[in-house]
Formats: structure tokens, C-alpha cells, sequence
């Protein structure tokens, strides 16, 4: 699977999008304050969670679209 899903050798990088790991830091705050503690630290675990599943069913897509 890997070969088939691999960067052009000549261009090494071109789909690594580093747009979701800058919006990580940026968007953990919101999910801290839940609640009005200001470390809600289970919210944070939850929500990380859930975007972690989301990402594996969209890598999942990957194989049955190529």
C-alpha cells in the first residue's frame, strides 16, 4: 500500500500538509476551558480521540480510492 500512495521521489514532501498539527496547539485551549476549570484535560482527551478515529476511517478511504 505504502508504494502505491508515496510521494514523487523528485518532489519529496509535496503532500505532507502540516496545516492540521499548527491547528492542534491553536484549538486545545477551547477545549480545556469546558466546563470554566480551565484544565479540563478529559474534554481534551475525548475530542483528541475523536478526530484520531475520524482520521483513520478518512485513511481508510485512501486504499478503496486508489
Amino acid at each position: 500500500m505504502r508504494a502505491r500512495v508515496a510521494d514523487d521521489p523528485a518532489q519529496p514532501g509535496q503532500r505532507l500538509h502540516a496545516l492540521p498539527h499548527t491547528l492542534a496547539p491553536a484549538i486545545a485551549p477551547i477545549f480545556l476551558t469546558i466546563g470554566g476549570s480551565g484544565q479540563n484535560y478529559s474534554a481534551l482527551f475525548v475530542v483528541g480521540a475523536v478526530f484520531s478515529a475520524l482520521a483513520a476511517f478518512a485513511v481508510l478511504r485512501v486504499r478503496t480510492a486508489l
